[in-house]
């Protein structure tokens, strides 16, 4: 594992050398940015370990920037310390928390503190990535389980409807029987193992759907059905199986959601999803 990068965040170089001097000491990587605007574009680019981020600054603020780097996918689970020697009120701690910061830190920084909060939300940070991963694994898992589960049903289906077709005019009977097991399996195969998958999504994602519905009200529960397997990043081809529609049904239905979505062509429909 390399260095651990924390990127430091002000607007006056003295600021940054006097952080820097400190995180050398325990062998941390400095990356530097001298605004709000700024730290976004380097925080895409070199995804550090932890910002610590400057509250009053030019061009863009600190507050501001905490704001844009938690709704991009690629940053938002970056933990940003907020920085301020004037917005030391108990409604200026509120306020920064309130925008994504999980810490605040005063000026004139003390080395001990500073050190000790850095350490505190590292040992944070990497418990949660560590619990995030181990859930989308089980999620993805799950999943293939439901994949699984959907290709045996349709080819249990094909399989009764052959043998329906072979049999005589006199097995009514045993018609109507395989009629009934054919729509069974089939009810099955729609929704049961969905409903499955279903809770376990919201449980490792609970507040996924309640955000996507906050922003996007009008999408329908096929809609919604897509934008979970999306997030997943499940190819085209494992979405019909679960679905129980067609390939190019799929397809279409993902361009009818891009509109819905109000999305741009340069947005990354999967990546949107993650950001949610």
């Amino acid at each position: 594992m390399g260095a651990i990068k924390i990127l430091v965040v002000d607007d006056e170089p003295g600021n940054i050398s006097v952080v820097a001097d400190i995180l050398e000491k325990y062998n941390y990587e400095i990356i530097a940015a001298y605004n709000g605007n700024i730290a976004f574009q380097v925080a895409k680019k070199q995804i550090p370990d932890l910002i610590l981020m400057d509250w009053d600054m030019p061009i863009m603020n600190g507050l501001d920037s905490i704001k844009i780097l938690k709704k991009d996918y690629t940053t938002k689970d970056i933990p940003v310390i907020m920085i301020s020697g004037i917005m030391i009120s108990s409604e200026n701690l509120k306020t920064a928390f309130d925008a994504g910061a999980i810490d605040y830190v005063r000026k004139p920084i003390d080395e001990l503190e500073l050190i000790s909060r850095i350490r505190s939300m590292l040992m944070l940070s990497m418990y949660y990535k560590e619990t995030i991963n181990l859930k989308n694994r089980e999620l993805t898992t799950a999943a293939m389980k439901l994949i699984k589960a959907n290709e045996y049903d349709s080819k249990l289906i094909e399989r009764l409807k052959e043998i329906k077709e072979n049999i005589t005019h006199c097995e009514q009977f045993i018609d109507e029987k395989l009629n009934d097991l054919i729509h069974e399996v089939f009810l099955r195969k729609k929704e049961n193992s969905w409903l499955q998958f279903e809770e376990y999504f919201k449980m490792v994602n609970p507040e996924f759907n309640f955000k996507l519905l906050s922003n996007h009200p009008e999408l329908t529960p096929a809609e919604i059905k897509l934008c979970t397997l999306l997030r997943l990043n499940i190819n085209t081809k494992d979405i019909s199986s679960i679905l129980s529609l067609s390939q190019e049904s799929i397809r279409v239905s993902r361009t009818r959601l891009r509109k819905k979505l109000n999305l741009e062509s340069s947005v990354n429909l999967v990546g949107y999803l993650l950001a949610i």
